[in-house]
């Protein structure tokens, strides 16, 4: 009969050790699929942040093309001229200035 009793200890441990085993795989499948889910949700997101980042960037590059063209010294000639700065500007000198001789 000890050979029996023997046989049910591991057989019946044999079956704990397997529904653990089970139990175990099953929570790291669950746990597999959330941070996957996850995972997908933040690659949806740096996508869109992308996207965002490449529109800005070409707006930038808009902006900027815009700004020189404003700022040039042709513009700012018209827009001086538009404004009445029209006067040329002319050097005035208070005095004479004398050299020390040598």
């Amino acid at each position: 009969m000890t050979h029996k009793s023997e046989s049910k200890k591991q057989n019946s441990s044999g079956i704990f050790l397997k529904l653990a085993t089970g139990v175990i795989l099953c929570g790291l499948l669950v746990v597999n699929i959330i941070i996957f889910t996850k995972s997908i949700r933040l690659s949806d997101v740096i996508v869109q942040l992308d996207e965002d980042t490449q529109k800005l960037k070409k707006e930038n590059f808009i902006l900027k093309q815009e700004l020189y063209v404003h700022n040039s010294l042709e513009n700012l000639e018209i827009m001086a001229k538009n404004l009445g700065f029209t006067k040329e500007a002319e050097p005035h000198f208070l005095e004479k200035l004398d050299y020390a001789s040598l």
